[in-house]
Formats: C-alpha cells, structure tokens, sequence
C-alpha cells in the first residue's frame, strides 16, 4: 500500500498491483484523478468510491491485478464531515448548481435541528439526487438533468451509523456521519433542510475514513507526483504491455519493434510513443507515463512537458541499457 508514510519503494509494481491512498483536491473528478495515476502508472486504475468533483478527502485507487479489491473495498462504511447550509436549495444539493434562496433559518432552535437528526440515523430510505453518476435503464442520471430532464428514481435503503452534529452556527451546521455504501451526504442535506422547512444544500464535504482506511494517511497528488520523479531506487521497470517483448533498438539498421515509432528525417532515430519505466540508480531525473521522444539512443526533452528522461534510465526492457557517466550504450 502506497502512503504518505512510504518510504521504501523497491517492491512497488503498479502491474502486480498497488493500493494507493490520495486525498483528492476540490473541483477535480475522481475518474480525472484515477486517470491522471494510470498516465504515470502505466497500469490499469480504479477507485473505491466516487467522490463529488466539489468534495475532497480519501480516494483509494487500486492498479494493476488489485483492482479486483475495488469492490470490496467500496463494500466498506463510509465516514465524512461536512457542513449544511440552511435557507438554500439548489438541482444538485450542493454549491455546484444554480441557488435558490428560501425561507430563513435564523427561526430554528438548536432543539429542532437535534430533533430532526434523529429521522436520519439507522436504516432510511433515500431517493439518489438526479446529479449523480448512477444510471437508470442505461442513461446516466446527471446527463438527463444536465438536459433539463428529470425521472422517477426508486427510494433506496441506507445505513447512517453515525450522525454528530458538531457545531451550529446558523445557517451553517458541522456534522460527522458514518454511513454504508451508496449513501449520497447531498441528498441527506437537502431532506434535512426540507424537514426544517427551509431548505438545505451541501456546503463542504470531505471524506475522513474508508473501513480503516484514513485520509491521514493519504498522498496529495503533489506528494504523489513527487514520490513518481524521485523513486531512483525503484528496480521494477514499469513497462507498457505491448513493449514488453521488444528486443532490440537499432536506429543504424531501421529496425523498428512493433509498438515503436517511426524514424524522420528530423529525428533519424526511433522514439518511443510513451514510457512508464525508471532509472534503476540515481544518475539523472526519473519520469515515467509521459511521451518521451528518442534521438537514437540518447534521451532528449519532451517537446510538450520540458522534462528530460533520465541519462541513466531503462527505458525499454533490453532496448536501452543504462549508461554510464554519460556514455552512449552500444
């Protein structure tokens, strides 16, 4: 498992498999930062769990033959902290979509709100919001709502094991629930804020716990990326599929390996259409899941992200051995 707390990486293999724990930043899908991680894998990803594009906190992704475990994990409670903003509502129940300013909640007791929240602990039934990923007879609900449509969705039962409130500082109410798979926190605000008579949307969410899995554990992206640039030590190469029986490099013969690019009369040296493997020393900057064009057998920089591949890198197994204090392998 990949952690802030990692430190060892010589038996990382994204192929095999690796779980990863990210803390996911605001207005950035899930499926945009899964995809980000497969790009520099170099391996399949999946997440355990949708995150809102507005919510942040623990996204577990799992690569390689440990994306069997996704189901599994999603399988587990769910905890998250949030607010609740009274006196509004909105299509999505959250700040995403357009508000609507209702009735004030500066009339509602402290007494009200912990009534009201005892309606929302154990079994309930929850009608899933329009703006969601779920999808009814094969159209995917958000899609229809995004088009001004709106259909029947049937109640759901969910599971709130856990529901604190934290603090009231009217129109804004900090809570903590715990809850089962398939708990939508957006809808739960707005059914909150109706019960009041008022109206509510989701304000802030993020996600603290997957099962035993916590956020304070979990890797930004930034430390993610980090931790991909400085792994110099890591001895597994990360090679695309359909390179991996390559056997040769040649620019002087022309022979040119399937899954390998074209020569130019620019660039008279094959280059590879994309790399995932590391330097196995230190000599030089390591980076992995960009396109990293060759001139010969000599790395050259990336013309689109101005990273340089490492001078002592392997990038194809047995198709550029590494070099040593700048020498060109022959």
């Amino acid at each position: 498992m990949i952690t802030k707390e990692t430190s060892d990486f010589s038996k990382i293999n994204f192929r095999t498999g690796e779980t990863i724990l990210i803390d996911k930043p605001s207005r950035i899908s899930s499926f945009k930062v899964v995809e980000k991680i497969r790009r520099t894998a170099g391996a399949k990803a999946g997440h355990a769990g949708t995150l809102d594009p507005l919510a942040t906190g623990l996204l577990i992704v799992c690569t390689g033959r440990l994306t069997k475990k996704i189901s599994v994990i999603s399988d587990l409670e769910k905890t998250y902290s949030g607010t609740i903003i009274l006196g509004k509502s909105s299509p999505s129940f959250d700040l995403e979509t357009e508000i609507t300013i209702g009735k004030s909640a500066g009339e509602i007791s402290e007494e009200q709100i912990l009534s009201v929240k005892e309606e929302f602990t154990g079994e309930i039934l929850q009608t899933p919001p329009m703006y969601s990923a779920l999808k009814i007879d094969g159209k995917t609900l958000y899609r229809l709502a995004r088009s001004g449509k709106s259909i029947y969705r049937e109640p759901r039962k969910v599971v709130i094991h856990n529901f604190i409130i934290k603090k009231i500082t009217l129109p804004e109410i900090e809570f903590e629930i715990t809850c089962s798979k398939g708990t939508y926190i957006r809808a739960i605000a707005n059914d909150f804020g109706e019960r009041l008579g008022c109206g509510g949307i989701l304000g802030s969410l993020r996600r603290l716990k997957i099962g035993d899995y916590s956020v304070d554990n979990s890797l930004t992206l930034e430390d993610f990326d980090g931790l991909m640039v400085n792994r110099g030590n890591l001895s597994i190469p990360l090679i695309p599929r359909r390179l991996r029986k390559v056997e040769g490099f040649g620019a002087e013969t022309g022979h040119r390996p399937r899954g390998v690019g074209k020569p130019s009369s620019s660039n008279p040296g094959l280059h590879c259409r994309s790399f995932a493997a590391v330097s196995p020393g230190t000599n030089g900057q390591t980076t992995a899941g960009i396109r990293a064009p060759m001139l010969g057998k000599w790395p050259v920089p990336n013309k689109l992200s101005g990273k340089v591949a490492p001078a002592g890198g392997l990038w194809i197994r047995r198709v550029l051995v590494r070099a040593q204090e700048g020498q060109c392998p022959r």
